[in-house]
């Protein structure tokens, strides 16, 4: 944590080691230095030069003596923050490690290319991250959110953003190893083990889609909800916690996932009903339409309602009671 005095404050910035310097004006509001230092000593170097300019009344407010540049295109803006990043020993990156950052932008940032930085949206983000982990490429997902995620830091350093769109918890850290419902049963190959209960698999969730497990093609189990009102890009649907269930994993994209509707989140639930946005240039469903609802996580979808309705090859449903209903103990 800085220590800051009355007037200058010299403060290490934790995702790149480098020092952020800042002081109070003659205007008394706190100014920050126009870009970050290499080192401690730089910064403080800085600072002395502007408390000169103050004691010799030649400090000019840089909020109104200097026009704010126009915000760069990402892509050009990805690059040169690659070209500017450090080790954690402060050294340049090798070149073979800028080139591996260059693959995965071009590789997989391709609907963020041609964006001004300040106009790319958490949401823009989220999609490309769940769009990467819905092709099973979770390592791949990981690595193209960690380097978005230390441009877009850099880019609120620079004053382009008020928070970096990558939020995402444990985004940073999927494996794909995790490619199966059940850990557990994968392990599973002892003689000694007569019994396996490998949770979703019978039916899948959105969960097992966004890690690559499946496809919307293979869930089993969907709740159909009823558009019950609706403005612009959002929809609300009278399917809430009370049957797609309240489980959200860190890394989740939303609630719930609506196959028809693969670029749609679910960004809200209540008890009763669940908010839907969809992106900019779908249309999203009118009010009194039906739509399909993937739960998150599937066990707690089957344990809050009394039946399921099994379609048959025919079409026909048949009405199936949950008999483990209520009997968690």
């Amino acid at each position: 944590m800085a220590k800051r005095n009355p007037w200058g404050a010299i403060r290490k910035l934790p995702h790149n080691g480098r020092f952020q310097a800042s002081y109070i004006g003659p205007d008394g509001f706190r100014h920050n230095a126009p870009d970050t230092f290499r080192t401690k000593t730089d910064a403080s170097i800085f600072l002395a030069g502007v408390r000169g300019q103050i004691s010799e009344g030649k400090w000019v407010d840089p909020n109104s003596a200097i026009e704010r540049p126009e915000c760069p295109e990402f892509m050009a803006f990805a690059l040169t923050h690659i070209n500017m990043q450090t080790t954690r020993a402060g050294e340049n990156l090798r070149k073979s490690t800028k080139s591996v950052y260059l693959r995965q932008l071009e590789g997989h940032c391709k609907p963020l290319m041609g964006k001004p930085v300040d106009k790319i949206s958490k949401q823009m983000v989220d999609h490309l991250f769940a769009s990467i982990t819905s092709s099973g490429k979770l390592s791949t997902a990981s690595k193209v959110y960690k380097l978005l995620s230390s441009i877009f830091k850099r880019a609120v350093d620079y004053g382009y953003l008020e928070k970096n769109p990558c939020s995402i918890k444990g985004a940073n850290n999927l494996s794909s190893r995790k490619k199966v419902s059940t850990p557990s049963a994968t392990a599973s190959v002892s003689k000694l083990i007569t019994e396996i209960r490998p949770g979703v698999y019978i039916f899948n969730d959105s969960q097992q889609v966004e890690l690559g497990s499946c496809g919307f093609q293979d869930v089993a189990l969907v709740a159909f909800a009823t558009v019950v009102s609706g403005t612009g890009q959002k929809i609300v649907v009278d399917s809430g916690g009370k049957i797609l269930g309240a489980d959200r994993a860190s890394w989740a994209t939303g609630y719930g996932r609506l196959p028809k509707y693969p670029a749609a989140r679910i960004t809200a639930l209540s008890e009763h009903h669940a908010t839907v946005i969809f992106p900019k240039g779908q249309k999203p469903p009118k009010i009194g339409s039906t739509v399909t609802v993937i739960p998150n996580h599937v066990c707690n979808a089957v344990n809050l309602v009394d039946y399921l309705y099994l379609k048959k090859a025919d079409g026909s449903l048949k009405k199936l009671k949950v008999l483990a209903r209520g009997k968690n103990s």
